[in-house]
């Protein structure tokens, strides 16, 4: 799975696992009531329809628009330029990077090669070896927000139960800065960051 679509589904998985634990929170005894977790699920369900639902949306256009956009970059040939300049910082043969290129979209030659940083790394032969700026705010976008979330759920949970009716939903300033977090994300996806021959 290329790195910028981990990104996508760190983000998916991060918004899931909170529903799981705000959950499992309420189930083990937060809530004392036999039926308190119907108000949970119900809760879940308000929250999940109206806001996770434009979350997950966002996300999914994100994680489905990065390789429609990247698949434009796969009919492009690299100019020697280009490989000399990406040979010089990644240390690589420029016959190695020619032969493992997909158009200008940079692949390591083996799986093996693959690093955690490689999730904040650019796909370009151009930019691979130089940190994505779009790529890690979006990271921390991500990171960010869940933070105030679980910090909005804790401070529910801690405090008085009967005020306990719904999860948190994030405000709309939270949902329109992660729409905008992958608004950049996508456009600077857009711009091409490896010369070409074709160009």
């Amino acid at each position: 799975m290329p790195a910028s679509q981990r990104t996508q589904l760190f983000q998916t998985l991060s918004v899931l696992l909170l529903i799981v634990i705000s959950l499992s929170f309420a189930y083990e005894g937060w809530l004392p009531l036999p039926w308190s977790w119907l108000v949970v699920v119900g809760a879940l369900l308000v929250f999940f329809l109206v806001h996770l639902c434009a979350i997950l949306g966002i996300s999914t256009a994100s994680f489905v628009g990065t390789p429609l956009i990247l698949s434009t970059k796969t009919d492009k040939s690299l100019s020697g330029t280009a490989l000399r300049d990406a040979s010089n910082a990644l240390g690589e043969a420029p016959a190695s990077i020619q032969q493992n290129a997909q158009g200008t979209l940079y692949s390591n030659t083996d799986s093996n090669d693959a690093t955690f940083s490689d999730i904040f790394e650019g796909d370009e032969v151009g930019n691979t070896a130089y940190v994505d700026i779009s790529k890690v705010q979006k990271f921390l976008i991500t990171v960010l927000l869940t933070a105030a979330f679980c910090s909005d759920l804790w401070s529910r949970l801690s405090g008085r139960l009967s005020d306990l009716t719904q999860l948190p939903p994030p405000n709309a300033d939270m949902l329109k800065l992660f729409a905008l977090s992958h608004a950049g994300y996508l456009t600077f996806k857009t711009v091409s960051h490896t010369d070409s021959a074709n160009q």
